[in-house]
């Protein structure tokens, strides 16, 4: 992503006379793997601020001289880094985004795509079977929810800002139930905003846990409480006038997600909203980032729990289908990403 084509390499890439399937075999997926060890193993962190000959990084984080120039080159020429005679810097890229003392640090998701990838060996096998052999919870220890829970916070501060323009509560909102919310940030801030707002947060047992320690954290505790259920299984109780189902739907089989729709009918009071967003598929996008983001979600969902990514008129369909009326989707900045908001009549 971080590096460009020459003008000769995107002509004969037009030309298709690039061996690509190499790069996306090969190149992107040992880029990918090179960039989770050395965010895990803190060498963005170690650089910030001053370059660092490759001695030093090594030194600092327990690596091998030789192991973490290796690493360092490459982040180089994938413009993560850049070199200055024989030391190393972090690029702007890393600044922002990789490293700990950053607002916008995704490292803890770039954590969580490390446990992915290894699940990643099984998506012959699953897609042979139609299915996943085992899910993703049936994999996880305690520290894998952990890892899970806070990468999917990172994603939810890179959305935040967007989300928060885009979805505006009714004022007499008083109650709202967040659906596989884990970690409550989408709840807490939007507690922050509505102050007669409360919010219980759905998820199962183990998310809860860690998501209660961040609630602690903020101070919300008193107004956004966990539950632990499973939102699949379970009745989801009744007098809400919010629910949020936020990166859940993607994780279901349609029939799955027509029955939570319905199960998010029957918990709103009348004329309350329902806001759904997910990575939604796009077939008349003229962005390969919004064609191919949701591709891929959903080939990681359909590896992990046996989902997929839909389309905004799947999702409608599932809406209207429980009762819900007024559909309506607003795409946001992030290529692939869109909310979907409907309500009960």
């Amino acid at each position: 992503m971080v590096t460009n084509l020459s003008l000769r390499e995107r002509i004969l890439c037009l030309l298709n006379r690039l061996p690509v399937p190499i790069f996306d075999a090969f190149v992107n997926v040992l880029l990918g793997r090179a960039l989770m060890v050395c965010s895990s193993k803190g060498i963005f962190d170690v650089l910030h601020g001053s370059p660092r000959l490759a001695a030093e990084v090594g030194s600092k984080i327990g690596m091998s001289t030789r192991g973490v120039h290796v690493l360092l080159q490459t982040m180089e020429a994938a413009g993560y880094v850049v070199r200055e005679g024989e030391r190393f810097r972090n690029s702007r890229i890393s600044e922002r985004w990789l490293t700990k003392t950053s607002p916008h640090y995704i490292g803890n998701l770039l954590r969580y795509f490390e446990r992915l990838f290894y699940r990643w060996e099984f998506l012959g096998e699953t897609a042979q079977r139609g299915e996943p052999r085992k899910t993703y919870f049936e994999f996880f220890g305690d520290d894998d929810w952990e890892i899970y829970v806070y990468g999917m916070m990172d994603l939810a501060r890179i959305l935040m800002p967007q989300v928060l323009k885009t979805v505006s509560l009714p004022s007499t909102a008083k109650r709202l139930l967040d659906i596989g919310g884990s970690h409550g940030l989408y709840s807490i801030e939007l507690c922050k905003r509505y102050q007669e707002l409360s919010a219980e947060v759905l998820d199962f047992e183990k998310a809860v846990e860690v998501g209660r320690r961040i609630t602690d954290k903020f101070g919300m505790s008193s107004r956004v409480v966990h539950r632990t259920g499973d939102f699949k299984n379970d009745d989801l109780g009744s007098g809400y006038d919010v629910v949020l189902a936020f990166n859940v739907i993607h994780g279901l089989k349609p029939l799955e997600n027509l029955s939570l729709m319905k199960k998010i009918a029957a918990a709103l009071n009348n004329g309350g909203v329902v806001f759904i967003m997910d990575q939604v598929r796009d077939g008349v996008s003229t962005s390969s980032l919004s064609r191919l983001i949701p591709a891929i979600v959903g080939l990681n969902l359909f590896n992990e729990i046996g989902g997929n990514a839909y389309t905004y008129g799947e999702i409608r369909d599932w809406c209207n289908e429980a009762g819900l009326v007024g559909c309506v989707e607003k795409k946001l900045r992030v290529p692939g990403v869109a909310v979907i908001q409907a309500r009960k009549p």
